[in-house]
């Protein structure tokens, strides 16, 4: 007998009452049931501004993050010690490839939202990289959701008040 894997949507619901006394399942969010693995909170917008302009598809703030964790990059130049130090390599590394509450990069996030223009965007950033599941894998993913890329830009901003 072969087992066969379904892919129906995981959504996050909530309970709620009506004023009827019964209860029913909701979704928290509209982006959330779409997409909940590419989940971003409030809190962590706060907190990493380079996932927060992916989750809004704000092209130009991507751009305006990449610059300014650019900036922390090491120059190909010799330093004062003779070469670039260790401790500027690793916090352009950790600025460029930030972690989440989820264990997801931008560029994973990039690809949850099935946003290929800024995948590639990321991708051609030295040091990038995916973390939350493999490369091809999460390409995969970005490729099967560009088809809602616009349905879910339009929920996760109608859910900004």
């Amino acid at each position: 007998m072969t087992a066969t894997r379904t892919t129906a949507p995981i959504t996050a619901t909530v309970a709620t009452t009506s004023s009827n006394g019964s209860v029913r399942n909701q979704c928290a969010s509209s982006a959330l049931c779409m997409y909940p693995d590419a989940y971003l909170s409030e809190t962590e917008e706060r907190e990493f501004p380079l996932h927060t302009a992916v989750k809004f598809g704000a092209d130009d703030f991507v751009d305006e993050e990449l610059e300014k964790i650019g900036k922390r990059k090491p120059s190909s130049g010799c330093s004062a010690n003779g070469g670039n130090s260790e401790s500027s390599v690793s916090t352009y590394m950790s600025a460029i490839n930030a972690i989440d509450s989820k264990g997801r990069t931008a560029l994973d996030l990039a690809a949850l939202t099935g946003q290929l223009d800024l995948v590639e965007k990321l991708r051609k950033t030295e040091g990038s990289r995916f973390l939350f599941g493999s490369g091809p894998r999460m390409m995969i993913i970005a490729k099967k959701r560009s088809k809602n890329v616009t349905a879910y830009l339009e929920q996760v901003t109608e859910g900004v008040e």
